[in-house]
């Protein structure tokens, strides 16, 4: 299993059941959208990318969601996201007007975001007893327990089950994008 952790809460005022129903709209509507997250460094970026590219058995890649009904919203301004681009691309794309993504970047022009194809809600596969160990900014990989904010790379092993699941986003390549208001 390879994939990525991201804590799931309340953003840009939405509640998580909002957010995942909106998400499952605009993915009926053009077949993906984008779910953002915090601004991540190309190289970092590029980082997570390489180890997905380099392993020898294709196989879906997921975003882990926290069951976190107490995440609080990172608040601040709210600005669209109007375009995006993998770390690969030159160009910039324009986000399609049937995905949404109201993204708190503050100070910041940027940000990342999933490439979602499925939103899986509620989660029925049994997760629990998974032990993964998640991939430090060093290039290192870690095996104790995953920080409860920011997004990581994941992958079985480890010595610490994966925190409680509440959702899955199926990911298609390039699985993660810069995008920009």
């Amino acid at each position: 299993m390879l994939g990525f952790w991201h804590c799931l809460g309340v953003h840009a005022g939405e509640t998580r059941e909002d957010i995942l129903r909106r998400k499952e709209k605009e993915i009926e509507a053009n077949e993906w959208t984008l779910w953002s997250f915090q601004d991540r460094k190309e190289e970092f970026i590029r980082q997570w990318i390489n180890y997905i590219n380099a392993n020898p058995q294709p196989q879906p890649i997921y975003a882990f969601c926290s069951d976190s009904p107490e995440a609080k919203d990172p608040g601040g301004v709210q600005a669209k996201a109007t375009q995006y681009k993998s770390v690969d691309d030159q160009e910039w794309q324009s986000i399609p007007s049937t995905v949404e993504i109201p993204h708190p970047f503050g100070k910041k022009k940027r940000a990342t975001a999933f490439k979602v194809v499925e939103v899986i809600h509620p989660v029925l596969q049994e997760l629990k007893g998974i032990k993964v160990e998640w991939l430090y900014k060093n290039g290192s990989w870690r095996k104790d327990t995953i920080p409860t904010r920011g997004e990581y790379l994941i992958r079985s092993g480890g010595e610490k089950t994966l925190r409680k699941t509440y959702a899955l986003l199926k990911l298609d390549p390039p699985y993660i994008v810069q995008i920009e208001k």
